[in-house]
């Protein structure tokens, strides 16, 4: 056979591979281009064809060996850039990076391989590097579309949706008719806030990709953000009609069904996703969420497990199970935290933690005392507000602040939030009542969903319980989903109204409300699970004050007013996005809801132990490393002292090692340090406690009262910021203002002395309730005619200032 006749045969043999592939016969296609090598081993180009068809059916260890052996014969760029590709998809990612940064090194102007080397590094989540390859890239050949489209994806995953819609326009001038760099530039401009632009961009891109379904499910995004769930509803279904395989635009459905409030319709789409395809974990996730979302974290838990077996590398499966569980009360709440925690350690220590990972979670570390993740937080930055956050997010901030400059940056990052809420409401404006007084009596609403057992309503009661029916209406507000508790009863049968709006969109239940006439809007629930504060940006009342649920400013400018007394307001009016609602004496009243006749037991418990029990019942999220620094102080000056810990985090492994840890690094031996592992049946072992001391700076509050109410004396710091005097507030309106510090020098001179004054503590143990209530903290009637008071001389100067 002549060398010509085998080359006929050759490339027959490829001809025949590449057609059989063509018809989709990719076995037959791999052996004939099997028999194409077996007659010209040493031809290049049938490798690179071998190697095609491989990475065609994702056979990736076949196609990359092909390669090589393709660059053996002929190390060509085209052949090196293919297999950098494929190593790409195959996950191989250092190696791809390696071969790039190689190529590079020899011709850096290869602009193909600096793009790929930006993709390379933004899958390794190296984010400001790639930028600079694509960068480097779109200056080379500034007609190239896809380094810009890169460009604008990295941006868009760092949250800088403003860079985003730069690059995405850059690319969409170079190529105008491409229907995905226009969807890809209403994403930005959705980022961004605005809506409109991108909801007419996205209608641009649909005429010219009219069947990509990604477009027509970003505009019911679109709707849904701005809870308008019925048209996203809409929206969605003619996607789902145009594109019935589509399994996303089906998960997407059953989320905007259940925003609606249909939720069996929702959980019944992902069960069918589930039965069609049980290894679908997206539809396992949406299902998770579902459950997560209406508090059956048991069901959520056992899902969102399940998925995080079958990857636990995924990230966003891993952030969503840990925070599930550290909010899972049901059986063994330690074992939550635990399990929790390790998983948060697991994305730490395996992925590229990027600020919003440990944003998302934060609150797990917090809450297991574990402090070494803070640097992965730029300084500079971690007060500053990201697009995708909510304000919700910035809660556990508060007590990390250390200088004036976090404390306005703080407020900044709030009000950049509020701004953003504002904004969106402007765009769908509800139907408000057309002046303030023009009833008989004055019309008050209280909005939350904890107008039920809860803390808020601990405070609230004297006001809902005691207010001058013959001078005012009170309105009440929830979104609480379950069946209303004795307590919501309760108070739905004591004042005006109480209305339930748990499936309503936030449009729709601030029509309801403006739809009442109310005088002034109280919102009670701030950052609290399942509160809406941003309904209060469509301004259903004409006057509307914050009040109990977030000791911070919202930032929503349509908030007129944050409810304090003379001990919280700050004398920064800088530190307050809000007005000041200054009570005269008191923001909060103790009623008999929380602050009942709990015993109090003999004597001191410095009697009954042999020595001074310092303790704390705060929230760890308020922990900081100076604070532990400062009680082991006070440990080291108070002979044989100890501290208590009453928390549910108690009994977890690694909160009691890190606790422990915080404390030996000063001096303090762990046989000094207790623990009492309880969840709601915690105010007894009050009675276990001498003196307890308060964190900072984020003070306590609900806790500061309970504290005094069992006759213990608490020790507090001074702030700058509203979280830092709420304590202040306390104990001045009981009588123990002498208790607060305005340095932490002053704050263990206080505990010492107190520690030794042994009569003032045996006496404050026992009397201490009586005081409280000889005082403005323990008088209801009092505190509920100054609120009155308060609300008339607002609601007189907003008249005058509108006539």
């Amino acid at each position: 056979m002549t060398v010509a006749d085998n080359a006929k045969i050759f490339q027959s043999f490829i001809d025949k591979a590449l057609a059989a592939d063509k018809q989709g016969h990719s076995e037959e296609a791999i052996q004939l281009i099997n028999q194409a090598i077996a007659i010209a081993e040493q031809r290049s180009e049938v490798w690179i064809v071998a190697a095609y068809l491989y990475r065609k059916i994702r056979q990736f260890t076949q196609a990359i060996a092909c390669y090589k052996r393709a660059i053996e014969i002929q190390p060509l760029n085209q052949y090196i850039f293919d297999y950098s590709c494929c190593l790409v998809e195959a996950d191989a990612l250092s190696e791809a990076e390696a071969v790039s940064r190689q190529i590079l090194q020899k011709t850096p102007k290869d602009c193909k391989f600096l793009n790929l080397l930006g993709v390379v590094l933004k899958r390794q989540q190296h984010y400001e590097e790639s930028l600079k390859y694509f960068d480097q890239a779109a200056k080379l050949t500034p007609n190239n579309a896809s380094a810009f489209v890169n460009m604008g994806n990295v941006y868009i995953i760092i949250e800088k949706p403003a860079k985003a819609a730069e690059a995405f326009q850059k690319a969409t001038k170079l190529e105008p008719k491409n229907g995905e760099h226009l969807r890809l530039l209403a994403s930005s401009y959705s980022a961004l806030g605005n809506f409109g632009k991108a909801l007419s961009t996205l209608q641009a891109a649909l005429l010219r990709a009219p069947h990509n379904p990604q477009i027509r499910s970003d505009i019911a995004t679109i709707y849904f953000r701005q809870n308008l769930f019925d048209k996203a509803l809409v929206e969605n279904e003619k996607a789902i009609l145009l594109f019935p395989a589509d399994k996303e635009l089906k998960r997407i459905q059953g989320v905007i069904l259940r925003r609606l409030g249909r939720i069996a319709e929702a959980e019944g789409i992902y069960k069918k996703l589930l039965e069609e395809d049980p290894n679908d974990r997206k539809a396992m996730m949406y299902l998770a969420n579902l459950y997560c979302n209406i508090g059956d974290r048991e069901r959520a838990n056992a899902i969102y497990e399940r998925a995080w077996a079958m990857d636990p590398t995924d990230v966003m499966v891993g952030i969503k199970y840990s925070d599930c569980l550290i909010n899972s009360r049901y059986g063994i709440e330690a074992e939550h935290i635990e399990k929790s925690y390790q998983i948060a350690l697991s994305l730490i220590k395996n992925n590229y933690p990027t600020a919003a990972m440990v944003d998302n979670l934060k609150d797990i570390f917090l809450r297991c005392v574990d402090y070494d993740y803070t640097q992965y937080i730029d300084p500079a930055t971690q007060f500053q507000w990201r697009e995708g956050m909510a304000a919700c997010q910035l809660h556990s901030k508060l007590g990390r602040v250390d200088t004036l400059q976090d404390r306005l940056d703080l407020v900044k990052a709030h009000a950049v939030w509020g701004v953003g809420i504002d904004n969106n409401a402007k765009l769908t404006p509800i139907t408000k009542a057309p002046a303030l007084l023009k009833h008989t009596k004055i019309r008050i609403g209280l909005m939350s969903s904890d107008l039920r057992r809860h803390p808020v309503t601990y405070f609230a009661q004297p006001i809902i319980e005691r207010y001058d029916r013959s001078r005012f209406e009170l309105y009440c507000y929830s979104f609480y989903p379950k069946a209303p508790d004795e307590m919501q009863q309760y108070i739905a049968k004591t004042i005006d109204r109480f209305h339930v709006y748990d499936k309503l969109s936030d449009i729709e239940i601030a029509q309801n409300i403006a739809n009442d006439e109310l005088d002034i809007l109280f919102e009670l629930g701030g950052c609290t699970l399942m509160n809406k504060a941003e309904i209060c940006a469509f301004r259903p009342a004409p006057v509307q004050v914050s009040w109990l649920g977030y000791p911070h400013s919202l930032g929503l400018k349509t908030i007129d007013y944050i409810m304090v007394d003379p001990y919280i307001n700050p004398d920064n009016p800088a530190l307050l996005v809000e007005k000041p609602f200054v009570m005269p004496e008191t923001w909060v009243s103790l009623g008999y809801l929380g602050f009942y006749n709990i015993p109090i037991e003999e004597g001191i418990p410095e009697d009954r132990t042999g020595h001074i029990t310092f303790g704390t019942m705060n929230n760890p999220y308020k922990y900081t490393l100076k604070q532990f620094e400062v009680w082991s102080q006070i440990l080291q000056q108070v002979e044989n002292s100890h501290f208590l810990f009453v928390r549910p985090e108690g009994a977890v492994p690694s909160f009691r090692k890190n606790i422990l840890g915080h404390f030996a690094k000063h001096g303090i031996e762990p046989g000094r340090i207790e623990f009492i592992p309880v969840r709601g049946q915690h105010m007894p072992n009050y009675n276990r406690i001498d003196i307890a001391l308060d964190s900072f700076p984020h003070t306590g509050g609900t806790t500061t009262c309970e504290t005094l109410w069992m006759g213990v004396p608490a020790v507090a710091l001074i702030g700058e910021a509203f979280f830092e005097r709420l304590s202040y507030s306390n104990l001045s309106n009981a009588g123990l203002g002498d208790l607060c510090a305005r340095t932490t020098e002053e704050y263990i001179k206080i505990a010492v002395q107190l520690a030794g004054d042994k009569e003032r503590r045996r006496y404050l143990r026992h009397h201490l309730r009586q005081q409280i209530r000889q005082h403005p903290l323990g008088q209801e009637e009092r505190f509920v005619r100054n609120f009155e008071a308060k609300i008339v001389e607002t609601l007189e100067m907003h008249k005058e200032q509108a006539a």
